[in-house]
């Protein structure tokens, strides 16, 4: 995060005083400002100028004020008020002293953190989601640059910010059914397959976060954005060495493929700091469960369950003072708000019209236009009916082949460009393309 690199003062409204620019993402600039009805200090969240006339930045940005105004928990930002003045949008916010987590797994050097510390960060973070979605709102970015610490003498003190992507459970969807909204590493199995975040969606974030705590690493690892998100899918996880079987069962359910095989917020923040109890929580957990905020699908049979309730949702998709505590010397804090730190744009599924045939029995040939011309182009994804096939990032302008064993059955094919950009393309109105492997066109 850069620190100060503004500090000329400028008004803000007739309440505020913008100090010092003290960090950025992709779509907001964070300042240190003062509030002159009582000299206090505060973080003030502004949306950068390029984005004012974008509406669906401008909803995202002051979504965060609607969600955070309704839910107080002490381990999450407050927001205390919204200016907008002229073409200018901020947000401001409880001024946060320390760093994010992000910045403390880096002070380590790639050494885990110690475990004590790690479990109280996890349990922490994990009660405020449980807050939060108690209130019926889904954060939907949980990662480590959203985790400030404060630095308490003997121990950390967690603070879950930045909700620019949070979404009510029964509310209306802003964003683009093309976005994937949230961070590739952190990404539910649900998500990538197109459908939308609940609750266990957020848990299997933390769960990674929690990974990356214990074990000095995550995961799940892919060389580009598009295989990461094909990994979230069939990746087996490896016990990391000397993690404790109660832990290990903890995290391993939380990465669960299957979103109702994960524990809620709520059991996973207790049984974090008491990890050998689970089976004495049940009575407990059943009394601090949020109550659904809707009734909950009956749930097909079979490993991949998940998969066919989220098959409607895809093709909508694919159509559109903190040294304290960890053994640093104690320096000057700095301060930060609530905001991500890695600035990076948005992912996007972006349908490419594709031609199907079938040249041989047993073979499937795709020909489609080259999307690397396209502003943020990273790879494809193949998909087959409802499933990721496959995934590359070169192009042959002969097509794209590969074998299939059934040579009757009509199956459905669409090639997406994954892009990570601000300024996304026009959607195409594009219909999947179907075609046997039997050598035969589709009659």
């Amino acid at each position: 995060m850069n620190q100060d690199t503004t500090r000329s003062s400028r008004a803000l409204g007739s309440n505020y005083v913008l100090e010092r620019e003290i960090g950025g993402g992709a779509t907001g600039r964070v300042w240190r400002a003062i509030r002159r009805a009582d000299g206090a200090a505060v973080a003030v969240k502004v949306l950068r100028a390029e984005f004012a006339g974008d509406t669906d930045s401008v909803v995202r940005f002051l979504r965060q004020r609607t969600v955070l105004a309704q839910v107080a928990h002490p381990h999450l930002v407050r927001v205390h008020d919204l200016v907008a003045e002229g073409d200018m949008l901020a947000v401001v916010m409880d001024l946060v002293e320390g760093k994010d987590l992000r910045q403390v797994i880096r002070s380590t050097g790639g050494v885990p953190l110690n475990r004590e510390d790690a479990l109280t960060i996890l349990s922490q973070v994990a009660w405020a989601l449980n807050a939060v979605h108690a209130a019926g709102v889904v954060h939907r970015d949980i990662k480590p640059e959203n985790v400030l610490i404060q630095g308490r003498i003997g121990a950390p003190h967690a603070m879950l910010t930045d909700f620019g992507l949070a979404k009510f459970l029964d509310g209306p969807a802003y964003t683009s059914a093309s976005v994937l909204n949230g961070t590739p590493a952190y990404m539910a199995p649900e998500v990538v397959t197109g459908n939308p975040a609940g609750p266990e969606s957020d848990v299997y974030a933390l769960s990674i976060m929690a990974y990356e705590l214990l074990a000095g690493e995550r995961p799940v690892h892919a060389e580009n954005p598009a295989a990461l998100l094909l990994a979230h899918l069939s990746a087996e996880v490896v016990r990391p060495p000397g993690l404790p079987d109660g832990l290990w069962r903890l995290i391993s359910a939380g990465l669960s493929k299957e979103p109702e095989a994960r524990p809620t917020a709520a059991e996973f923040a207790a049984r974090i700091v008491n990890p050998g109890h689970e089976s004495s929580m049940a009575s407990t957990m059943d009394a601090i469960r949020p109550a659904p905020v809707k009734p909950a699908p009956p749930k097909p049979n079979g490993r991949k369950r998940w998969l066919l309730w989220t098959a409607g949702a895809l093709c909508v998709l694919l159509g559109v003072g903190a040294g304290l505590w960890f053994g640093r010397p104690t320096t000057k804090a700095s301060s930060q708000a609530q905001v991500s730190h890695s600035a990076e744009p948005p992912l996007y599924q972006y349908v490419l019209p594709v031609e199907v045939t079938s040249p041989k029995p047993g073979e499937i040939l795709l020909k489609f236009p080259s999307a690397g011309k396209l502003d943020g182009f990273q790879s494809y994804i193949v998909y087959r009916d409802k499933d990721p096939v496959d995934q590359f990032v070169a192009w042959n302008e002969k097509g794209y082949s590969y074998l299939i064993g059934d040579q009757k059955t009509p199956f459905c094919y669409r090639v997406v460009a994954l892009l990570q950009t601000d300024k996304p393309p026009a959607a195409l109105e594009i219909q999947p393309v179907c075609q046997p492997a039997n050598g035969k066109p589709r009659g």
